[in-house]
This record gives structure tokens, sequence and C-alpha cells, in this order.
């Protein structure tokens, strides 16, 4: 593995897992968390639609009767892998926030509050790595619409078939 692939792994899950700790360390809870909840479950849909535009892109490409270039896909299924990847962090954070708002945290116990914590640090660790991912993604969606339009000129440049 290169270094700067290194860097960039503990970056997409080094950096979430210390929000998380952080988070809960600093003992830290989500006093609103049903407004959160709502945020979680419209991202997970969004990603979900986002996966679909991306692979719907990629068949595109993949029909077309040239040779595709190799960095188009890999981009693509780069970009699908780290989309799917962000869905299931959104749910796990819209789950650890659900759970949230529905705990009583007016009086409560040390436990309760324990756990408290622990999902505020859950959840914002889930939705740290998702922003994270997500700027890879644009990275990713960027570099594979560079490499078809140079594509596409190249082709028109040659003329018909």
């Amino acid at each position: 593995m290169e270094p700067v692939d290194t860097v960039a792994l503990w970056v997409l899950f080094g950096l979430p897992l210390l929000v998380g700790i952080v988070v809960g360390g600093l003992q830290l809870v989500f006093s609103h968390a049903d407004q959160l909840l709502a945020a979680c479950a419209l991202l997970a849909g969004a990603l979900l639609t986002g996966f679909a535009q991306i692979a719907s892109w990629r068949e595109r490409i993949m029909s077309r009767h040239r040779d595709v270039d190799e960095i188009d896909v890999r981009a693509l299924n780069e970009a699908a892998a780290h989309t799917l990847a962000s869905l299931l962090a959104s749910v796990v954070a819209a789950i650890a926030v659900f759970i949230l708002a529905n705990l009583d945290l007016d009086c409560a116990p040390l436990v309760v509050h324990i756990v408290a914590c622990a999902l505020s640090g859950i959840g914002a660790a889930a939705l740290a790595y998702v922003v994270l991912s997500l700027l890879i993604v644009v990275n990713l969606l960027w570099d594979a619409l560079q490499n078809e339009q140079r594509e596409a000129k190249r082709e028109s440049a040659k003329g018909p078939r």
C-alpha cells in the first residue's frame, strides 16, 4: 500500500473515530436528537439516490461502442463503493440517534447518561465518516467527468467510424 493510501485511510477512519471519542469523552449529548434523526433519514435517501445515479452513469459509459478507459470505470466503481459505505454509516447514525431520541434524560440514572453519551459519540463518528467519504466521492466523480470529457473530445477529433 502506498503512503498516500495509508494517510487517506487514517483520515477516513481515524478522524471519525477521534470525533466519536471526543464527543463521548466530553459527555456531550445531542439534546434535540429528533431533528438530527430527520437529517440522517434524508441523508440515507439522498445517498441511495446518488448510488443509483453513479451506477447509471457507469452503465452508460460501459455500453458505448468504444474502448472505455479503465480510469473512468475505476473512479466510478470507487465512488459507488464510498457512497454505499456512507449509506451504511448514515443508517448506523440514524439508529444511534433514534435510540437517543427515545431516551428520557430528565433525572435519568448514570447508566442512561453514559448510554446517551456513547450514542452521541457513535452518531457523531458516523456522520463525520459520511462527510469525509462524500468529499472523496466528489473528487472521484470530478475526475471521472474530466476523463470522460477528454475521451469525448478525442473521439470527436477522430471523426465518424
